[in-house]
């Protein structure tokens, strides 16, 4: 099944991910860093890397726009990993992510205080955490990033 990363970046997420899951699509918004994350595919591929399909495409991340990025959403199980920058998501994109009815959720935050208010959404959508990880990434700094796997409520799925 697929794996879908909103606010890829260059693509650390997708490459880690690609042995796992049939399809990788990256969307960021920042054009340096999709061009980054196709480069990569095509240095991995000229090393001998077996690459997988990956699909990145560039896209501000909001309710409207995200989702004409990708297939359209069918019976095929899929995760969804979200990656936002510090200030949180847009408003309006959890909900538009829970209407795909991923399998799985798993939300990194950089801002501790993001995440109160986006478990709210979650729960709001029908999404409840099943685990949590605090992660000293860079170590040195004041922050930590989080993340939180969040899987459907078993209502939601009947």
């Amino acid at each position: 099944f697929p794996v879908t990363i909103y606010y890829c970046g260059y693509g650390l997420f997708s490459h880690s991910l690609a042995d796992m899951f049939s399809e990788v699509y990256g969307i960021d918004s920042s054009k340096a860093g999709i061009e980054s994350a196709k480069q990569l595919v095509e240095r991995r591929k000229k090393i001998g890397h077996e690459i997988g399909s990956m699909h990145f495409k560039e896209a501000f991340i909001t309710k409207s726009t995200m989702l004409s990025h990708l297939p359209h959403a069918d019976e095929t199980p899929e995760v969804i990993l979200l990656d936002p920058p510090r200030q949180g998501t847009a408003e309006g994109v959890i909900a538009a992510i829970a209407k795909r009815n991923p399998m799985l959720v798993i939300h990194v935050f950089c801002a501790i205080n993001e995440i109160e208010k986006a478990m709210r959404e979650w729960k709001k959508n029908g999404y409840v955490p099943v685990s949590a990880q605090a992660l000293d990434m860079f170590p040195g700094t004041p922050t930590l990033e989080t993340i939180v796997v969040l899987k459907p409520l078993p209502s939601r799925n009947q």
